[in-house]
């Protein structure tokens, strides 16, 4: 099963492409979560795969703001990006307001 070419596939942030038009990862970051295309996960990911680099993302980071450099969208809420993409969290967070990592990881 491949991916969707639009939005990360762990967190469903919308402006991130994890695919190139021929179906190839980006190894691009996404600014929302921190995973990379190519690295986190490959174009074939399973779901399995997914689902626990997005609960380590929930769970570790709490859905932290991953991009340091680039603020999140205005009234950006973690839970709301996942259940618009159609994507399912296995545990419930109450992600911090404004929280944003020390240091991003290029």
């Amino acid at each position: 099963m491949s991916i969707s070419k639009h939005g990360c596939p762990v967190c469903g942030f919308p402006e991130f492409e994890a695919l190139d038009d021929a179906g190839c990862v980006t190894y691009d970051i996404s600014p929302s979560c921190g995973c990379e295309s190519g690295c986190d996960y490959e174009e074939d990911a399973s779901q399995e795969k997914l689902r626990q680099r997005r609960d380590t993302w929930l769970n570790v980071k709490q859905g932290a703001w991953w991009n340091s450099r680039v603020p999140p969208p205005p009234s950006w809420n973690p839970m709301q990006q996942l259940s618009a993409a159609g994507l399912h969290a296995e545990a419930a967070i109450q992600p911090m307001s404004g929280l944003r990592p020390a240091m991003a990881h290029h």
